[in-house]
């Protein structure tokens, strides 16, 4: 018994984790209308556990800019949140080659986790 309840324990965090773990980032001040659209829509679903859903906002955020370094962080924090490790860790190194002084993605447990430098 006590392992089943452990488990379902287990299983709880294991599921919600992501969601609270590590926040996606806002578009900065600036940054392209559409491309913060779609990154504010991203962040909605991803609070929401919604992780395929707040991919494809954040992949229209980086297609719209490609350069929008906390847009390829989100889309990383997504993949990652479906178990897609391959497809976050490339999203993480963009987020990380675009603002390499930016903090909170250089700060990031869950991106340093899977860019080793």
């Amino acid at each position: 018994m006590r392992f089943v309840i452990s488990s379902i324990v287990a299983l709880v965090f294991a599921t919600v984790a992501p969601s609270w773990a590590e926040m996606p980032l806002a578009a900065p001040t600036g940054a392209d209308k559409g491309a913060a659209m779609h990154n504010a829509e991203g962040i909605a679903a991803y609070d929401k556990g919604q992780f395929g859903s707040a991919e494809v906002h954040f992949r229209e955020a980086v297609k719209i800019a490609p350069n929008f370094a906390q847009g390829h962080f989100n889309l990383g924090l997504a993949l990652h949140g479906q178990g897609k490790h391959k497809d976050a860790t490339e999203s993480f190194k963009a987020a990380k080659r675009l603002a390499p002084d930016n903090k909170a993605i250089a700060g990031s447990e869950t991106l340093n986790a899977h860019v080793k430098m």
